[in-house]
Order: C-alpha cells, then sequence, then structure tokens
C-alpha cells in the first residue's frame, strides 16, 4: 500500500501525496483498533440476575462473567411479596430471577411475568436430580432450573435458653418473652402455627386461619424481632435465644456460638425450593441461558451450595462437595426428612387473609 502511494505521488506532486498520507494514516489507525479488538474481547452485553441478597455467591457471578465476557448485573429483594410486586411493575428489566415455589406456581398462572427455557440449550440439564424435578408448580420442566431446596429449622442457645426447644409450640412458652427471633415470613411463621394445630400449611379455610390467627397473637410477647435476610444474627448479638429460621442461617450463627443447636421440629417439617425462572421480556434471553447452563455443572453447583448452605438439587455435584457439606444434616438435610415434609402452595385467593394476619401480627 504504502509503494502504491509513493508512485501516485510522483505522478501527481506534492498536494496529492498529503491527501494518501492522509488515508495512510487513517488506515493504520482502523488497523490498530481492529487488532486491540481481537486481543481484547469486548463484553458479550450483559445478564441481570432478581433474588435474595448473598444467594447467588459473587465468587460464581464473576467466574462466569470471566469465562463468557458477559457482565452479570445482580439486585435483590428481601421477600417474594416484593418480588413480584417489582416483576409486575418493571417489564422487560430483569433476565432470571431466583424465588419461591409457590410464587413460580403463582406467576407461570398468572401469565405475562414468566416465559417457558429452552432446555435444548441447556447441555447440562441432565444433571439436575429428579426428586427436586416435576414439581406441582412445574410438572412439565418448563419453567423453572432448581437453584436450592430448604427448609426452616428451630434453634436455641442451650446455655441461654430457659427452656428446651423441641417444636413451634415452644417458642410460646413464657419463658421465653423478648427473646424469640423469626423470619419474616407470613407463609412461614402462619405455617407453623397451623401445623402445630395439626392443619395444612396451605390451608384456605377461613375459620381454621382465623383460629391460627388468634394463636399467632400469643406469640407476639416473645417475639424479638422479625428478620427476612440475616435471622441469625440475632443471636450474634445477644437479642435472642431462641428461633425459627433456614439451617444456613443456623449454622452461621453456630460457628460463633458453640453451645447453639438446631432442631427438627416434633411437628414436622416444611420445606421449600428456590428456582430460577427465565422473566417474560427478558432483554438477554441468550446470556441467561448461557448462565443457566453454567451454573448446572456439577462443580459449579457444588460450590454455590457448599456456599450458600442450602441442600443442592444437582446429582452431577455430589463428587464436587465437601464432606463437611454433605455431613452436616443442619444444611443437606436427609431425603426421609424432605419426602415426609409439606411443601408450600399458592394458596389463591386466601393469600389476603394471610396477608392480613401477618400485617396485624406485626402491627402489634
Amino acid at each position: 500500500m504504502l509503494l502504491q502511494i509513493m508512485f501516485y505521488y510522483e505522478r501527481n506532486g506534492v498536494a496529492t501525496m498529503k491527501k494518501m498520507m492522509a488515508m495512510l494514516l487513517a488506515l493504520v489507525l482502523s488497523m490498530s483498533v481492529l487488532a486491540g479488538c481481537q486481543s481484547n474481547p469486548q463484553s458479550k452485553g450483559e445478564l441481570s440476575i432478581f433474588t435474595w441478597i448473598d444467594y447467588v455467591p459473587a465468587e460464581v457471578m464473576q467466574s462466569f462473567e470471566e469465562e463468557t465476557g458477559i457482565r452479570v448485573i445482580p439486585s435483590y429483594f428481601s421477600t417474594n411479596e416484593e418480588m413480584i410486586s417489582k416483576l409486575r411493575a418493571q417489564k422487560n428489566t430483569y433476565d432470571l430471577i431466583v424465588c419461591s415455589d409457590a410464587f413460580i406456581d403463582l406467576m407461570v398462572r398468572e401469565g405475562g411475568l414468566v416465559q417457558p427455557i429452552d432446555t435444548g440449550k441447556l447441555k447440562n440439564h441432565g444433571n439436575i436430580s429428579p426428586e427436586y424435578q416435576s414439581k406441582y408448580f412445574d410438572p412439565e420442566n418448563q419453567y423453572t432450573i432448581p437453584h436450592a431446596a430448604y427448609a426452616a429449622l428451630l434453634a436455641y442457645d442451650t446455655a441461654k435458653s430457659p427452656v428446651a426447644i423441641k417444636g413451634y409450640a415452644d417458642l410460646w412458652n413464657p419463658a421465653l418473652k423478648n427473646s424469640v427471633v423469626l423470619l419474616d415470613d407470613a407463609r412461614g411463621v402462619i405455617g407453623f402455627t397451623l401445623q402445630m394445630q395439626g392443619e395444612s400449611v396451605n390451608e384456605t379455610d377461613a375459620g381454621k386461619l382465623n383460629t391460627a390467627k388468634e394463636k399467632l397473637m400469643e406469640l407476639w410477647p416473645n417475639v424479638r424481632l422479625l428478620d427476612a435476610d440475616r435471622p441469625h444474627e440475632a443471636f450474634l448479638r445477644g437479642d435472642a435465644v431462641a428461633g425459627y429460621m433456614f439451617g444456613s442461617q443456623i449454622v452461621a450463627a453456630m460457628a460463633e456460638i458453640s453451645t447453639l443447636t438446631y432442631v427438627y421440629p416434633e411437628e414436622g417439617l416444611t420445606y421449600g425450593m428456590d428456582c430460577y425462572v427465565l422473566a417474560d421480556g427478558a432483554p438477554n434471553k441468550g446470556n441467561a441461558h448461557l448462565f443457566l447452563d453454567y451454573i448446572l455443572r456439577g462443580e459449579v453447583s457444588a460450590e454455590i451450595s457448599a456456599t450458600i448452605n442450602y441442600i443442592n438439587c444437582n446429582s452431577a455435584a455430589t463428587a464436587f462437595l465437601p464432606e463437611s457439606f454433605l455431613n452436616d444434616p443442619c444444611v443437606n438435610i436427609p431425603m426421609e426428612y424432605i419426602e415426609s415434609a409439606q411443601m408450600y402452595k399458592d394458596v389463591g385467593n386466601a393469600y389476603a387473609a394471610y396477608y392480613d394476619i401477618w400485617t396485624e401480627f406485626k402491627g402489634q
């Protein structure tokens, strides 16, 4: 190219040469830019994930970014109720949402909130454990990829609690006045109140719900605080001696308090599943599928479970899970207990009653 320009100069003079040199400079610059793009790949777009804080490990999102060049943008909610409210109001904002089973059921039936996942694009889809597929909220496995299963347990400090906790009913003991911490979770707390009365956690009968409400109101004097995100920290601060929270949260507190223990309530467990769903109108649908396939790898799934300390739903992850996780029944709850536990379901129009009960309970 340079020889051609010099030859052109000899034939056409200095003025033409100036023009040619400008063209050459532009060519060199453009080639430099192209070379830079090849040696430093640009981001391949973004991915928005909407979930609870600390629930999708930052390390996993970062490693996905490094492997794919896709920038992960997390945003957080505190409750499923908050999640669905924002999803309804902010269309075309989120790509993937990690949320709970009963709300997934509601979103699918409502329509316009979630869309089917193209499982044909997920080469690791077969890693999902059969025990956590074909659930009531997604019988054909069209809308969900399991993130974790869980059960809320009871915990108490054996050195400080005036009573030994065996079941939900013990939380009502007057000796625990102003010393109990509860998850800020309407379905969970109203649910265990129903359980201790021999009812379903998915009760819709108005009379039975009213009876549960009356009983629940009697618990309030014992409640020190409600916390949806980090209820276990109440033990660390010395604000509570007994509580109801997820096993992962109990384990976090047990690491600091040697006298803290967990209890499978004698009235029975209630368990749930949190899953990824693809938002209707997801702006980065292709990237969402890439991330889903990534977290379904056995080693990545194991990293997630060992970080968040919830039940793993991926059969390929077992080989990568540490013995400390596999042998801890506070977080890795044996399947025999899961199989006998109740599972939360959408309660339809009765949800308004649950909301009213919870609002009145918290407003005391």
